[in-house]
């Protein structure tokens, strides 16, 4: 069918065996479709590298690691030798993400002059904060945004919140295209109820509340370690799985305050992540902001209820029949609907079902791939 070009313009490595790549993702459901994708990143050396990921019987998917300088002050990138590396790849299609980085922008120019569509993919749908990154987006918005707003094809947002963040930009041409699930990385091993009671050793007759992600203030761990508390003399079980700033924090608080009840294992594989989704009945994200939230995608799949804050990925995954939303941190309503939910089987059962539900018929990759095929690659494939 096509060559594809999917950029990740961040400046982290990214760890595709602890981390649920949603570049790669994409890319490989595209792939099954008939496609060749090369996902180009950076890599802990600086330096190229070509990886293969997977092979298709009418596609494939590669992930192409360029070296890359960082701009002065501020933590974002861009890739000198981009342009020259499309050229001579003859991509048909490029898509990177997020309007305001500077690899946009580049990638904005490399489609004028060799008239390849390009699409970016955006999920920031707040301004980069502090005054540096404040400064750097007036620059962008004056210099660089013209052109990418010339020469975008047409403009993805991940969420409703996302898309009416770059529609205030002038952006008029815009489409909400969900972040999907890959399912594969997913699949429960014949062993998964023994390895996970192995593991970790939870009363079978206790609620099981989970959080998976990184321990960072943004996602308020403090709150999640005072639901433990709170609740520490009811039958659940708080299994929170992450590393960061704040997990010495969380391992401090659950020895002074003696909490047998919450369970702080660090980091977890990928591979081992769905006999935890697979036990856990409710899922926990108290993000003051979220781009979408992987946690509540990967666990409503598993036909987990969902108790999060007012975020972009929220608003769009969770309604009245499979989960919760809370706009506030009050330790009490947190811990009221925790309650409320571990005490009701039938509550929980039905926002289980209706959340399994939901992921599965619109938001596994295939399905998202489909919808892009459809609606994003044909249109702009068939005017070349």
């Amino acid at each position: 069918m096509a060559k594809l070009a999917l950029i990740r313009p961040h400046p982290s490595v990214q760890d595709i065996q602890f981390y649920n790549s949603q570049e790669i993702g994409l890319a490989n459901a595209l792939a099954e479709l008939g496609h060749y994708v090369d996902v180009i990143c950076i890599g802990p050396n600086n330096k190229f590298e070509k990886q293969n990921i997977a092979e298709f019987e009418n596609g494939s998917v590669s992930r192409i690691l360029l070296p890359y300088k960082k701009l002065p002050i501020i933590d974002l990138i861009y890739f000198p030798k981009l342009s020259s590396f499309l050229h001579e790849q003859q991509y048909e299609f490029v898509h990177v993400n997020e309007f305001n980085e500077f690899v946009t922008y580049q990638v904005s120019r490399f489609s004028k002059k060799h008239k390849v569509p390009f699409v970016y993919y955006q999920g920031m749908y707040k301004q980069f904060p502090g005054k540096i990154y404040s400064l750097y987006q007036i620059i962008y918005d004056f210099f660089c945004l013209p052109s990418v707003k010339r020469h975008t094809s047409i403009a993805l947002a991940k969420t409703s919140f996302a898309e009416k963040y770059i529609q205030e930009k002038g952006f008029t041409n815009t489409k909400v295209i969900p972040v999907g699930l890959d399912t594969k990385k997913l699949v429960l091993p014949d062993t998964h109820e023994q390895d996970f009671a192995a593991r970790f050793a939870i009363p079978t007759e206790h609620t099981l509340v989970i959080y998976i992600g990184s321990f960072e203030p943004r996602r308020n761990i403090e709150l999640l370690t005072n639901i433990a508390q709170t609740l520490k003399d009811e039958p659940i079980t708080f299994l929170y799985i992450g590393e960061g700033e704040l997990l010495e924090g969380a391992k401090q608080f659950k020895q002074t305050h003696q909490l047998e009840n919450l369970l702080l294992p660090g980091a977890i594989p990928q591979s081992e992540l769905a006999a935890i989704y697979e036990r856990a009945q409710i899922v926990l994200l108290a993000s003051d902001y979220e781009i979408y939230g992987m946690i509540l995608l990967e666990a409503m799949y598993f036909a987990t209820a969902a108790i999060s804050t007012l975020n972009a990925g929220s608003v769009d995954l969770i309604n009245d029949d499979n989960g919760c939303i809370i706009e506030s941190k009050d330790l009490q309503t947190w811990c009221d609907k925790v309650k409320e939910l571990s005490s009701s089987t039938e509550t929980i059962g039905n926002m289980s079902k209706y959340a399994q539900v939901f992921v599965q018929d619109n938001l596994t990759w295939e399905k998202v791939a489909e919808k892009y095929q459809a609606e994003i690659l044909d249109p702009n494939l068939s005017e070349k």
